[in-house]
Formats: C-alpha cells, structure tokens, sequence
C-alpha cells in the first residue's frame, strides 16, 4: 500500500506455477492488489475466496 495516499498498488502475475502462486499471496498479503493470470481451470480455482482476481485471459491483467 502506498503510505502516503492510502491507495494499493495494482500487482498483476502472470504464470502462477510454483513460484507465481507464493508470490501473488504475499503481494497480496502486504496490502497490494493483485490480479493473476492462469491457463488452467484448476490454478484459478486455487484463487477462490482468496480475495485475488483471476483474469480470464493475459490482456485483462492491468
């Protein structure tokens, strides 16, 4: 979160595997907005409830 306005940066991953799932969580974890890209139907699920938003496809990411 930026400090001095009080406003989240927007954080996009794109290519959650291994290391991008970790990654958006912290990220999101420490009050930046995060939206993650996902081929698989079963990755994005991973994501439900957890308040990250799941592009259904890479330009939809900001």
């Amino acid at each position: 979160m930026n400090i001095e306005d009080g406003v989240a940066m927007k954080i996009s991953v794109i290519g959650i595997d291994v290391m991008g799932e970790p990654i958006a969580r912290n990220l999101q974890i420490v009050g930046m907005a995060v939206t993650v890209y996902c081929r698989t139907p079963t990755t994005r699920r991973a994501f439900e409830g957890s308040g990250i938003v799941k592009a259904l496809r890479d330009k939809a990411a900001p």
